[in-house]
């Protein structure tokens, strides 16, 4: 697949996030920004609520099907956020299971951290739900060629997609 200049190859299509949210509950608004800020094990994050709007981030360098996968993930978790009572909740749950798998605290591991952080309950429940619902209905799609209007804005009532 070519990526165009701005090294973002895909697409997120509105009514696809629309749905999305629909399927598991979300109840506010969610902001999606596609950025280059992520570091090299880092593919996507939920940046918390501002303003009764979840921030999603997703890095831009990735091929539509790890776009999705990302997407569906923190839109696991954001549901996650909303059910456990707030963001603060969710850290705090977090917090919890990351002393259990001791990746924090004074019996720190040195290693496998990536593999024991990948098998947190929260992020294990995120991924199932990612990988099921991509298989479903994928969000992200191959950007067609000659276009080439970036970035714009798309909104929405459910929030705003930044691509």
């Amino acid at each position: 697949m070519k990526r165009d200049r701005y090294g973002c190859g895909w697409r997120i299509q509105l009514s696809l996030i629309e749905q999305a949210i629909e399927i598991l509950g979300i109840v506010n608004p969610v902001n999606v920004c596609v950025t280059r800020t992520m570091d090299v094990t880092t593919l996507g994050a939920l940046d918390g609520e501002k303003s009764g709007t979840w921030q999603i981030c997703i890095d831009r360098f990735l091929t539509p099907t790890q776009a999705s996968l990302t997407l569906w993930h923190e839109l696991v978790h954001v549901a996650q956020a909303e059910s456990a009572g707030g963001m603060h909740e969710l850290d705090e749950r977090l917090d919890r299971e990351r002393c259990a798998a001791r990746l924090d605290g004074p019996r720190k591991r040195t290693f496998f951290r990536l593999r024991a952080y990948r098998n947190l309950p929260l992020e294990r429940e995120a991924e199932d739900r990612a990988q099921t619902l991509h298989t479903k209905l994928p969000l992200a799609t191959v950007r067609r060629r000659g276009r080439t209007r970036w970035p714009w804005v798309n909104r929405t009532p459910k929030g705003e997609i930044f691509v």
